[in-house]
């Protein structure tokens, strides 16, 4: 049954594909914890038993995502496994022209494999470097002077941290990379966490410096938190947060359909409802256009419907029916 769940998800995300306007698309893959006592979860590298499930994220870069990868699994599975698997199942569902230009990730996908498998299909990714013994060599062969402040995306006020960048390779690599550094002056220096009076936090990527500098590197990296936005919007949104019952295979169908029925309402939003539901959340649709207060009443031999809403709302709601109707004929 899963696997019929798993291609009216991939149906879904074709249909979000049809109508996306540019055929460059950002890739942001993430993990997510479901705590649960249930009979068959087991513990987590947190410590705490549940359950880890792999999910990938296509969008524009800024918004307007779709799931486009969907695997449950028990809570003992390793962060670093099934990120490839997510990007290349993601690039069978593209249509002919549609390319996966970025790929965003924290630092589970800080793996040869997946470095090399980007710069060998064209695909531009930044990622969180892990802080192993040569990434540490590696900043501090950076000259003290240059460094550079680091300013705000928005407002352009400087953030108080500081930004370099170097070379770098992973052991077993077919393909050096720049390695973008943020320094942040602490008061309290840890052992494990910083070195002199700084703490450190590192980006690789293959964008090339004359496309992106170190900067916008950074806030472009900064906005695949957004993944982390929509997980949280799916297991708010939808209850996801928890699990039915204790029996693997009906918790994972439980989670896909649930994942399924993210897509269908994000498809909604964007081919159906207008431009100001863009942006709201699930669990804010729930409230406000899913869940409409209204009374079935008799008079004068006729059935009424009264709706608590302005005469503009339920105008509204008639052009969202409209919609969905042409969609249903199309």
């Amino acid at each position: 049954m899963t696997s019929a769940v798993d291609k009216v998800i991939d149906y879904s995300v074709k249909q979000y594909l049809a109508n996306f306007e540019s055929d460059e698309l950002t890739f942001d893959p993430d993990a997510t914890l479901i705590v649960s006592e249930k009979g068959d979860a087991e513990k987590s590298y947190k410590g705490f038993t549940g359950y880890h499930p792999m999910l990938g994220f296509l969008s524009d870069g800024e918004g307007n995502p779709m799931c486009s990868y969907v695997k449950f699994r028990h809570g003992n599975a390793s962060p670093q496994v099934d990120i490839l698997e997510s990007l290349q199942h993601t690039e069978t569902l593209l249509r002919q022209g549609q390319r996966i230009k970025y790929f965003r990730s924290d630092s589970a996908a800080y793996q040869s494999k997946i470095v090399d498998y980007c710069n060998d299909h064209g695909i531009y990714y930044t990622i969180t470097a892990d802080m192993d013994a040569s990434v540490r060599d590696a900043i501090l062969s950076i000259p003290s002077n240059s460094w550079n402040p680091l300013h705000d995306r928005k407002d352009g006020f400087k953030t108080g941290r500081e930004v370099s960048e170097t070379i770098h390779t992973m052991n077993e690599n077919n393909h050096s990379f720049r390695l973008i550094v943020q320094r942040e002056l602490i008061d309290e220096p840890s052992l494990f966490e910083c070195w002199g009076n700084y703490k450190y936090y590192c980006i690789i990527t293959n964008i090339p410096e004359e496309e992106n500098n170190s900067e916008e590197v950074i806030w472009h990296h900064n906005r695949r938190g957004n993944a982390e936005k929509y997980i949280e919007d799916s297991k708010y949104g939808l209850k996801l947060r928890f699990v039915p019952c204790g029996q693997y295979e009906a918790t994972t169908m439980y989670f896909m359909i649930g994942m399924l029925t993210y897509n269908l309402i994000k498809l909604m939003q964007i081919l159906v409802l207008p431009k100001r539901w863009l942006k709201k959340t699930i669990l804010g649709l729930r409230n406000t256009l899913f869940r409409i207060v209204a009374k079935v009443t008799k008079s004068g031999h006729q059935i009424k419907l009264q709706v608590n809403k302005t005469l503009e709302e339920i105008e509204e709601l008639i052009l969202i029916r409209e919609r969905i109707y042409q969609l249903s004929i199309a």
